[in-house]
């Protein structure tokens, strides 16, 4: 792997990286909502849960079918659950763990722009990359699982502006290899 697409890869990370901050921290586009009595239904919820886990309500039917009439009453939830207590949480973590995906994705993305010769073709690469990527982070869970619009556009918006702007700067740095007719 070339020197280019290794500085290509580490930059085009910290610019995902950096957009996924500033989605996260500084736009108010991700507004998750809380409960009224919170503390209650987290004492409901660990006493009625079994580990960690994705749950649903309502539940499905004994023979797995959906309960049509309790999901037109209502509520519907679909959500992760970690009901017990764990050792210890850092914010360090996640944060590295997603550094390494960007920088994993981002070393895709290069590598396949170093097959294209002009900055534009390099740009579309990253950004059809986000943009499959946020059709199929919010797509499916707003036609299933009822995720509001409003998240949905979001979580679509995401991926598709931190790879067109990690595209936009990895495209400067990443060279096509030039065709030797002859090699010694």
């Amino acid at each position: 792997m070339g020197k280019r697409i290794i500085f290509a890869t580490l930059l085009g990370a910290i610019v995902a990286f950096a957009w996924g901050f500033a989605s996260w921290s500084l736009l108010k586009w991700h507004t998750p909502k809380t409960f009224e009595n919170s503390t209650e239904l987290a004492r409901v919820i660990q006493q009625n849960s079994d580990g960690h886990g994705m749950y649903i309500i309502p539940p499905p039917t004994e023979d797995g079918d959906p309960d049509n009439a309790a999901i037109e009453n209502g509520p519907f939830v679909y959500a992760t659950v970690r009901p017990g207590k764990i050792d210890s949480w850092a914010m360090w973590e996640p944060m590295a763990l997603n550094f390494v995906v960007n920088l994993f994705l981002a070393m895709l993305i290069a590598t396949l722009m170093a097959k294209r010769s002009h900055y534009r073709s390099k740009v579309l690469v990253g950004t059809a990359f986000g943009l499959f990527a946020g059709i199929t982070a919010s797509m499916p869970q707003m036609i299933w699982m009822e995720l509001p619009k409003a998240e949905a556009t979001a979580r679509l918006c995401d991926p598709l502006i931190a790879w067109t702007l990690a595209s936009l700067v990895m495209a400067l740095i990443v060279k096509k290899p030039k065709r030797r007719i002859f090699s010694s």
